[in-house]
């Protein structure tokens, strides 16, 4: 679906069989190359927090052996991402930011409030409303320091499934120009999974996984579109404290 000049890797979490490999070089047109197992990685050496969430949460495999492969700008996607027409602007976007996420409905993170608060009072605010199931990042801003000290403290680490989008909201408020991806072109999928004109992008995250069977994409010769981004900010206070205010409220409602 890319008009973009971009290669195409899979990354193996250690659950694909050789069968899986096979099927997916055949179906992506891909050489079996192009699916990595990467058991070790030399740059986390002396760094034991993060050597141990690799093996923890294996969305640390995404958050770390993706970026550190090379140097060059990933576009990073979960395979629950569906690109449904013809597009463009992956280039442009790297060029322009080193960090674009989708912008999610609201902002899940795994620490609470108050140690979101402690993060931002320590100099670490983290990105507002970050979705990662697909950006696009610079392996600049991937600062091992700050993620082994995050992997270090377990009251930021309250729930797994929010870890990974956690740290990527950390880094990302790091970056240069950090952007979010155009919600009219990259969002979650409508029940009715009617596209807009501006859709490229759906992604079937949990809530939305059992409308993926249904969907389908656009004729590969329609009209090529560009994503495009704009800038993303981190976490106001007053988000936070309407946020903690809708907490207490659902908490007191209920019996």
């Amino acid at each position: 679906m890319s008009r973009d000049d971009i290669d195409l890797h899979l990354f193996d979490d250690g659950s694909l069989t050789a069968e899986d490999c096979d099927v997916l070089c055949e179906r992506l047109k891909i050489e079996t190359s192009a699916i990595h197992r990467i058991s070790n990685i030399p740059a986390l050496d002396g760094y034991p927090n993060l050597q141990r969430a690799r093996e923890q949460f294996v969305m640390c495999r995404k958050l770390l052996d993706i970026p550190l492969l090379d140097d060059q700008p990933k576009l990073i996607l979960d395979t629950d991402i569906l690109f449904l027409r013809p597009f463009s602007g992956i280039v442009s976007a790297s060029q322009q930011s080193q960090f674009v996420c989708m912008r999610d409905q609201q902002s899940a993170y795994s620490p609470s409030l108050l140690n979101r608060m402690r993060l931002r009072i320590g100099g670490h605010p983290l990105i507002s409303h970050a979705n990662a199931g697909i950006l696009l990042a610079d392996p600049a801003i991937i600062d091992l320091d700050l993620l082994d000290y995050f992997f270090s403290q377990p009251q930021h680490l309250r729930f797994p499934a929010l870890v990974e989008q956690t740290a990527w909201a950390l880094l990302g408020s790091k970056a240069e120009k950090p952007s979010y991806w155009s919600p009219a072109a990259v969002d979650f999928p409508p029940q009715d999974l009617k596209a807009t004109p501006g859709s490229i992008v759906w992604h079937f995250a949990s809530d939305y996984r059992h409308l993926l069977a249904e969907a389908e994409c656009m004729n590969a010769d329609t009209a090529v579109v560009s994503l495009t981004t704009q800038p993303a900010k981190a976490i106001s206070l007053t988000e936070e404290l309407v946020r903690a205010k809708r907490n207490a409220q659902a908490k007191l409602s209920k019996p």
